[in-house]
């Protein structure tokens, strides 16, 4: 970076531009915060809605076929790692020691200036350092912000896919298999033989009753 030369015409529009520019970056700051921050919040939110929705998801699981039980884990998989993926993006950037934003000084008053010109110089100086240092800061902070936002919009486009999939989803019947089935034609057929067997063994039992009678009355 080169070296400011102070040039006495120009030194109040410098120090006006720079301010401004200044100003900027501390805007772009709080913003890029303010959004990191909402991801976050938001993306626990969704951590504990996936949590109650597990549950349910393998409830449905285990009546689905086995392709379709593929994907719908596959598609939870996805929304699980872009969620944390989400998470720890915007957790970087609370990592205050990295991002330790620069401002104007108050060594720079207290420094024994010989004249108006050299604190102005001296002042246009602190806010090129300052307005450079943010800068490089608030970019690395965009680069989180903009990882976090893809993370986040995979994972409800992931949770959305797979609520509709199994909103859909219709479970396969269950039908219950009879191993060597017996015709209904063998059951009738025995069911005679049976009914068959009874009527002899009733009319047996009446001649044996009359038996018994004819030798009482004797």
């Amino acid at each position: 970076m080169s070296e400011y030369i102070y040039n006495e015409i120009l030194a109040d529009k410098h120090l006006e531009y720079l301010k401004e520019r200044y100003s900027y970056e501390e805007q772009r700051q709080s913003i890029i915060d303010n959004k990191l921050s909402q991801i976050t919040g938001q993306s626990g939110i969704i951590f504990g809605i996936v949590g109650l929705f597990i549950p349910l998801f393998y409830g449905s699981l285990s009546q689905l076929p086995v392709i379709m039980k593929i994907i719908l884990s596959f598609l939870l998989f996805i929304s699980f790692i872009s969620f944390v993926g989400s998470i720890i993006y915007s957790a970087k950037s609370l990592n205050i020691r990295k991002f330790s934003y620069s401002t104007t000084s108050t060594k720079t008053v207290l420094k024994n200036h010989q004249s108006e010109q050299e604190f102005v110089e001296e002042e246009i100086k602190d806010l090129i350092y300052s307005i450079n240092h943010n800068l490089e800061l608030n970019n690395i902070k965009g680069t989180y912000l903009n990882k976090a936002h893809f993370g986040f919009k995979t994972g409800i486009i992931s949770i959305g896919i797979l609520s509709i999939l199994l909103f859909f989803q219709k479970p396969d019947d269950q039908k219950m298999i009879i191993e060597n089935p017996i015709s209904i034609e063998k059951i009738e057929k025995n069911l005679d033989s049976i009914h068959n067997d009874l009527k002899i063994i009733s009319n047996n039992f009446k001649e044996i009753s009359k038996l018994k009678t004819d030798s009482i009355n004797e």
